[in-house]
């Protein structure tokens, strides 16, 4: 009787971290201030470069990946959050 019930106790705890760690992502905060979706990242360019619409000389950087984790093509825009 009792390995039945720290079995059924090891199996709860395991679907409780289980059920913990899927609604976590939910909740997460998006690090970046680029827009979209979190993937961006910050870059200096000089001031007044082509992709620098309001001129501070930040824009954001996208990167895009194929499914074997190798660079596909990257982009840039100015649209960081306010």
């Amino acid at each position: 009787m009792r390995k039945r019930i720290v079995v059924l106790m090891t199996v709860v705890a395991l679907m409780v971290g289980m059920v913990a760690l899927s609604v976590a992502t939910v909740f997460a905060a998006n690090d970046s201030p680029c827009s979209g979706n979190g993937s961006g990242s910050i870059v200096q360019v000089a001031p007044g470069a082509q992709y620098d619409r309001d001129g501070d000389g930040f824009i954001c950087r996208y990167n895009r990946y194929d499914k074997f984790g190798a660079l596909v093509d990257t982009r840039y825009r100015d649209d960081r959050a306010a």
